[in-house]
């Protein structure tokens, strides 16, 4: 499993190659997806949240309590 550093410069490089094209990603740390234009949000076999990064977070739904879960010093994910 690659680092912080390593899947910010892999996204990086990507979004460099892909650009002006789509890219669909999954991802488990959501810091990789952050910047992306839509993030779909999935759970209990159906997508419940969908939006950008900040309208998600405004929310305080489900992608707000796994932002802060997993940014928060205790999670080791």
């Amino acid at each position: 499993m690659p680092d912080a550093h390593t899947a910010q410069e892999i996204m990086q490089n990507l979004l460099a190659l892909l650009q002006g094209r789509s890219l669909i990603v999954i991802a488990h740390r959501l810091a990789t997806i952050r910047h992306a234009d839509e993030i779909a949000v999935p759970a209990g076999g159906a997508v419940v949240e969908r939006a950008d990064h900040a309208t998600l977070m405004a929310l305080g739904s489900t992608y707000a309590a796994m932002w802060q879960h997993q940014t928060s010093e205790e999670c080791r994910c």
